[in-house]
């Protein structure tokens, strides 16, 4: 009998330190997930600053150099020579700061300052969602359906 019980002491202790070798790992994969998760917090909040920033800073300078904002609140959707310049003058910081491509950063811009104007180009032909250029054609087509109030 005590032979038995010595080799089942055995596998008991043998379950035991791999059952803690098992727990030791999932502990150290969920701490090593938790750090994950709170690093990658704080980079999407730094980048979220930072893309605010920039917005701010690009808004603030295109007002005061073009336009005011009594000026925009009584144009409405806005005027289009202000979205024109403000678009060509900080194209590049947008696409930079967020990632955008360029038809991307176009069109995003485009629905911030006239939705109307932009879903008529939404799924149309003209869309320069996923194109690396605007095209004179285009800059045309939204002149031409540009409406102020």
């Amino acid at each position: 009998m005590t032979v038995d019980k010595g080799r089942f002491t055995q596998r008991i202790e043998l379950f035991e330190s791999q059952r803690n070798d098992v727990q030791s790992y999932f502990d150290k994969g969920i701490q090593e997930l938790k750090e994950r998760s709170v690093k990658g917090v704080k980079l999407l909040e730094e980048q979220q600053k930072k893309e605010e920033e920039f917005v701010a800073e690009a808004y603030k300078e295109a007002y005061e150099s073009y336009i005011t904002p009594y000026e925009m609140v009584k144009l409405g959707v806005g005027d289009f020579f202000f979205f024109h310049n403000f678009f060509m003058k900080n194209v590049g910081g947008f696409m930079e700061t967020f990632n955008w491509r360029y038809g991307q950063c176009f069109f995003n811009l485009l629905m911030d300052h006239n939705a109307r104007v932009g879903e008529m180009l939404r799924g149309s032909i003209r869309d320069p969602y996923h194109k690396d250029e605007v095209s004179e054609e285009l800059w045309d087509f939204l002149m031409d359906n540009w409406e102020e109030k």
